[in-house]
């Protein structure tokens, strides 16, 4: 399969049922089979395109959190943000975060931040497609007081939590170490 949806087989003279073969509870087929006969090798057949529906509409989104760089005391550390939908229509994903006590936010590249209290920030991630994912990348200030194996506990929670279908994937944890010394 290409990264437009197209497929290619290459087979034998024969006629040959396709099946789309997507494995999601939420989501079906249109048609979920096609019929396609070939006469002879190199034929080409078109039109066997096979339509993704949603079963009914759901909200179901996930976070994933990664450290770009290494935490050092006095310096900025970058982290990406993924926000994942899997549900029926396109949303902004809110992510809540606690910020660790030895970090204090900085900036965001690819959404917008609210802060809600020195140590709490929402992260929102507008347009995220049924299916898709997008990143947004946090920078956070890494205090002083930091030291060699401190370690950044990160538990962010992507909402809404309340009417989300598999809750169990809205809530990510990264547990990030401190690796290098105070270096002025």
């Amino acid at each position: 399969t290409s990264d437009t949806g197209k497929y290619y087989l290459y087979v034998a003279p024969g006629t040959y049922t396709l099946n789309a073969n997507f494995n999601h509870p939420y989501y079906q087929f249109l048609p979920s089979s096609h019929s396609a006969t070939t006469t002879q090798y190199g034929d080409t057949i078109t039109g066997k395109d096979f339509r993704m529906r949603p079963a009914f509409n759901f909200t179901d989104v996930a976070v994933n959190m990664t450290a770009l760089t290494i935490a050092r005391p006095d310096h900025p550390v970058n982290y990406n943000i993924t926000a994942k939908n899997f549900g029926a229509t396109s949303l902004t994903v809110d992510i809540g975060l606690k910020l660790p006590v030895l970090t204090t936010y900085q900036n965001i590249a690819g959404g917008t931040v609210t802060i809600n209290a020195p140590d709490s920030i929402t992260i929102s991630i507008p347009g995220v497609n049924p299916l898709g994912n997008k990143k947004a990348t946090l920078t956070l200030y890494v205090s002083t007081s930091a030291a060699i194996n401190d370690t950044l506990r990160f538990y962010p929670k992507a909402y809404p939590f309340a009417t989300d279908t598999i809750k169990s994937n809205n809530i990510d944890t990264l547990k990030h170490p401190v690796r290098t010394s105070f270096d002025p």
